[in-house]
């Protein structure tokens, strides 16, 4: 602090540390133009045993008017606000580093997938179309939905709000179009602005790519005629997820309503726990329906029951 007299001196006197600054001109323009001057965390500097130091000040400038309205002084009010200045400022560094670190984080894992499934896709070319490369596409399959929702969650930079109509649209693109539309079944997704956070849009997404990438045209075999694929939220926050395949080849759909005989169902099962959601299978003539539900929320824990 201060320790001097101030009263009866005229500003410019009374505090000559801090000339120079704008301060002394805004009380002349506050005293000219009779007009209230509020700042806020305004810095000052000061000098003392040679070191320059740095303060922050709220303030206001109200001039007092006399009987025949003139600007006769100016009221000066101010608070110091230099601790709360430095703890915002320390705070938007560590963000800045996190952002740093994010980053960096997210280009490790994204050239780290990138690479596992280009090892796998290697060792798909040497089987080529035989039987033994579906197994290996399948898993190349989870590995890409993992790879595009951390992509897509980077890109939002949340981790509540992750867009999975734009997961959507991509893993249409690469299961059913990558190879042009040969023998491809139609495919039409109808699905909200949906937004949810990390947890639940990789459980969603493992599922969708687990009964999506049986259905494609892998190995030569025609697995279904058609599939319409619908996403809504309901006014409870429920998301209703809705699968209708025509004409789906029975052992395909074995393979994904038999958790005690297969894999895949195995794999949709446990993450149907994940999500807490309800999974029913209807059938309807030559239409196979697949309902999943459950509530829109921040879930903590991931994937630690897989």
């Amino acid at each position: 602090g201060i320790d001097r007299k101030l009263k009866g001196k005229p500003a410019r006197e009374a505090l000559p540390e801090v000339a120079g600054q704008g301060f002394f001109e805004l009380l002349d323009e506050v005293y000219e133009t009779g007009e209230i001057h509020k700042g806020d965390a305004v810095p000052f500097t000061t000098d003392s045993d040679e070191e320059q130091h740095t303060y922050y000040r709220n303030f206001i400038y109200k001039p007092l008017f006399d009987d025949e309205g003139k600007c006769s002084g100016i009221f000066v009010e101010a608070v110091d606000v230099t601790k709360q200045v430095e703890i915002r400022k320390r705070l938007e560094k560590s963000n800045e580093e996190k952002q740093i670190l994010l980053s960096e984080l997210h280009h490790r894992v994204k050239n780290n997938l990138a690479l596992i499934i280009g090892l796998i896709e290697l060792e798909m070319e040497e089987y080529q179309q035989s039987f033994h490369s579906i197994p290996l596409q399948t898993t190349r399959n989870r590995i890409f939905t993992i790879a595009e929702i951390h992509e897509v969650l980077f890109k939002q930079q949340s981790l509540k709000d992750i867009p999975f109509h734009n997961f959507l649209d991509r893993l249409r693109d690469i299961l059913f179009n990558s190879n042009g539309k040969n023998g491809h079944p139609d495919i039409e997704i109808n699905c909200d602005q949906l937004k949810l956070n990390i947890n639940q849009a990789v459980s969603l997404g493992l599922m969708l790519n687990e009964i999506l990438s049986r259905l494609t045209n892998g190995n030569g075999t025609q697995p279904c005629k058609a599939i319409k694929l619908s996403l809504n939220i309901d006014d409870k926050n429920k998301v209703i997820t809705k699968l209708d395949i025509q004409q789906l080849d029975e052992e395909i759909k074995e393979k994904l309503i038999q958790p005690d005989q297969y894999l895949p169902a195995t794999l949709i099962e446990v993450l149907t726990q994940q999500l807490e959601a309800t999974l029913n299978h209807t059938k309807d003539i030559n239409r196979d329906i697949f309902k999943i539900q459950f509530k829109k929320e921040h879930k903590k824990g991931g994937s630690s029951s897989l």
